[in-house]
């Protein structure tokens, strides 16, 4: 699905970063959210109390519901070649330091991942669904 779509077009998608598998799962049920035109980004304090192979479970059911979906990555590059390996390969930096953004952002680009800055997205929000 990534590969029909330009990383500039991305931007341009509302993107929401979630806290909780629980609010990804809930997001099909929700019609406001445009499939193919929706960016998740999965919280960096989530993840490591989920493990890698749950979030590519979690990746590939967002996928087919037609949401594009990243991981918030700081500079860990343990973590990082840990989600590479099991498939998940789009990533997006979020360290307060730009220098350090650009340079995680290289080192995902030159192994076959994708990473974006977080201040590139357009239409940022935390999402909060409610029963």
């Amino acid at each position: 699905m990534l590969q029909s779509v330009s990383s500039k077009e991305i931007l341009e998608f509302r993107t929401y970063i979630l806290d909780d598998h629980k609010t990804a799962i809930q997001l099909n049920k929700h019609a406001n959210f445009q499939r193919n035109k929706t960016n998740i980004i999965y919280s960096i304090n989530s993840q490591r109390l989920q493990g890698s192979y749950f979030l590519r479970f979690l990746q590939d059911e967002l996928e087919k519901k037609g949401f594009f979906f990243f991981l918030e990555c700081y500079l860990n590059y343990g973590e990082i070649m840990a989600y590479l390996r099991i498939g998940i390969k789009r990533f997006v930096a979020n360290n307060s330091n730009t220098a350090k953004n650009k340079k995680i952002k290289k080192y995902i680009n030159s192994i076959n991942g994708f990473c974006l800055d977080i201040n590139e997205f357009k239409l940022l929000q935390k999402i909060n669904i409610k029963n």
